[in-house]
């Protein structure tokens, strides 16, 4: 699939085998930011006022590029 401009969906991997740091090493904006380009859903309720919560956002992102 594909998620349009590579240069705005881009992202630097620094190890392939694993392409994620631990979940502590990131701000909540910053998995926001992964997961919108990933088109994953990050608002917990309809009105999308909040997001879910961080441990959950880094596990669907993780699922995603696995």
């Amino acid at each position: 699939w594909w998620f349009g401009d590579p240069v705005e969906v881009a992202a630097y991997i620094k190890n392939y085998n694993k392409p994620l740091t631990a979940v502590s090493s990131y701000k909540l904006d910053d998995l926001v930011n992964i997961a919108e380009k990933l088109m994953i859903n990050v608002y917990r309720d309809e009105d999308k006022k909040r997001y879910i919560k961080k441990q959950e956002l880094y596990e669907a992102i993780y699922k995603k590029i696995i």
